[in-house]
Order: C-alpha cells, then sequence, then structure tokens
C-alpha cells in the first residue's frame, strides 16, 4: 500500500483492496486488539542462522500504511 502511495497510485481498486485487507485482518479481541499478529521473524541477522523479531513492526507498518493512505485520499 505504502508503495502503491508513493507511486501515487493509491487512488487504484488495488490499494483499496489493501486498505481493505489491512482493516479485516485487524484483531478483534485479546491482547492485539485493534492490531494485528505476526509469526514471521523480520530481519536478519545471519542468514539462515540468526533472525531477529522486531516486535513492534506488526503494529507500526500497517497503521503508518492505512494512516499514509487516508491522508492521500484527503488531500488529494
Amino acid at each position: 500500500l505504502m508503495g502503491l502511495i508513493a507511486a501515487d497510485e493509491a487512488q487504484t481498486l488495488v490499494a483499496e483492496h489493501g486498505a481493505q485487507y489491512l482493516i479485516e485482518t485487524q484483531k478483534e479481541t485479546g491482547d492485539f486488539s485493534g492490531s494485528w499478529w505476526e509469526d514471521e521473524f523480520t530481519g536478519t541477522g545471519f542468514p539462515i542462522h540468526f533472525f531477529i523479531k522486531y516486535h513492534m513492526y506488526q503494529h507500526f507498518f500497517p497503521l503508518m500504511a492505512l494512516s499514509r493512505y487516508r491522508r492521500y485520499l484527503v488531500l488529494d
């Protein structure tokens, strides 16, 4: 979604579907209510041997994408 916004393609059906996907996959209950869950590692320390989990990425990037998408639609 952020790539589409950067490419000035935010007003496309693909971007709308991306935003809708993020909204629909938000957790509704539990510790992650209103956020997203991600089991995968999000970084590589040493390929094949050591991987890193950035715990806030699962919250930060979807929120940033949705806020940029909203701002683009409101200001455009």
